[in-house]
């Protein structure tokens, strides 16, 4: 049956669900007007977790990956798998997936390390951007100086607006005002 074909009560209701795993202080809370509105900000409620119970799994299995793979490397995080063996279906679900949910770790981890190489790229770019931008600036700056002091010599030379314009390429008003 595809969504098209179902009634529209055969449909799942979504929920969604808020895990805190950290500390004694772990709980499971359930959203609410999921449904209804996404933005409805109607209170949360907690849901019990039974002793044992797949939540309860749940939880534990991501306290010990949370306290133990803390440290670095790929032995650190296999050891938390291998410590949630013991929590029961989901810590022996965890067991059997933990090169599968390693290869998804280790990619993560490249992605960030490839974000992170990208976002240096980038700045050093614009850094250097910058600097071209800023010198190319600077030698327009540096040429326009040159020329009005050339024009200054000219003119107490003698010389003409008119020629030294010719000569120096600055306006003729943009020489007067040299005076």
């Amino acid at each position: 049956m595809t969504v098209y074909e179902a009634r529209k009560e055969a449909l799942p209701r979504w929920e969604a669900y808020i895990v805190y795993a950290g500390g004694s202080g772990a709980r499971v809370t359930r959203m609410g007007g999921i449904m209804e509105d996404l933005f409805d900000d109607s209170p949360a409620a907690d849901v019990p977790v039974g002793d044992g119970g797949l939540l309860k799994g749940y939880i534990d299995v991501c306290g010990i990956i949370d306290r133990m793979a803390a440290g670095p490397g790929r032995e650190s995080v296999l050891r938390a798998f291998e410590a949630c063996r013991g929590c029961g279906s989901v810590g022996e679900f965890v067991w059997s997936r933990r090169y599968e949910i390693m290869g998804v770790y280790e990619q993560l981890v490249d992605e960030e390390e490839n974000l992170r190489m990208n976002c240096e790229a980038h700045e050093k770019k614009g850094r250097l951007e910058g600097l071209a931008e800023g010198l190319a600036e600077g030698r327009a700056e540096g040429r326009r100086l040159q020329n009005e002091e050339v024009a200054r010599r000219l003119v107490s030379m003698g010389m003409s607006a008119k020629d030294v314009s010719k000569a120096t390429g600055l306006t003729v008003e943009e020489i007067r005002r040299l005076d």
